[in-house]
């Protein structure tokens, strides 16, 4: 009994290091799984990354290659047609809608069937490509760069038949949502351009005046 109560004696003092040990030992391999988990999420984004670059890339030529041919087909039916009644409408931009301004005078609703192929055309080819964008699978900032200028142009000319087709049946949400962004975008750079205009102007005008007699501060 004696030699049965040493022995244990001798496990419980051990117990103690022995545990310390295995603790130590789980605690590097909980570090080094954390380490492999970021390493993995790493790859992930930066696969992820690559991959987007490359959709982007894809979507900036297809659109050169496919959509401005169209667009130019449907700018040219509205000139054989002295159809200039979009140009006259406006926009407003806010962070949940885009507001449609109409003109003054009264729109022909007949012109419209003159060119609705060529507007569908384009319409459904903006569409397909700004739902890669919208959906966060391409890099809409990057695309910005390249076609923000004529995507915005060709919306504001599309959006008097866009909007009101979207209002009714939620249709064209991509194009929409993306030439929301990026015209708020515009609309942002162009007032920031005059703010650096307006002050580069004033910091460039020396302050001029005349110190009264017997002011000597």
């Amino acid at each position: 009994m004696t030699e049965i109560k040493a022995w244990l004696d001798i496990a419980y003092l051990l117990s103690g290091p022995i545990i310390a040990v295995i603790a130590y030992l789980a605690l590097g391999q909980i570090r080094i799984a954390k380490a492999q988990i970021e390493e993995q999420r790493n790859a992930l984004r930066v696969t992820s990354k690559r991959d987007a670059l490359k959709l982007t890339s894809e979507q900036v030529t297809l659109y050169c290659d496919k959509i401005i041919p169209l667009q130019n087909v449907f700018y040219k039916k509205l000139r054989d047609e002295g159809v200039d009644v979009f140009d006259k409408f406006g926009v407003e931009f806010d962070s949940e809608s885009i507001k449609l301004i109409p003109p003054g005078e009264q729109v022909d609703i007949e012109v419209l069937g003159k060119f609705v192929t060529e507007f569908v055309n384009v319409a459904n080819a903006m569409e397909s490509f700004s739902t890669y964008f919208m959906s966060g699978v391409a890099d809409e900032e990057i695309a910005y760069l390249s076609l923000g200028s004529t995507f915005c142009s060709t919306m504001k000319t599309l959006a008097p038949l866009l909007i009101p087709m979207s209002n009714d049946e939620r249709r064209f949400a991509a194009c929409l949502g993306l030439y929301q962004i990026w015209g708020m975008r515009r609309e942002n750079e162009a007032l920031q351009k005059q703010k650096n205009e307006i002050e580069s102007k004033l910091n460039s005008k020396q302050k001029m005046s005349i110190r009264v007699m017997g002011d000597e501060s």
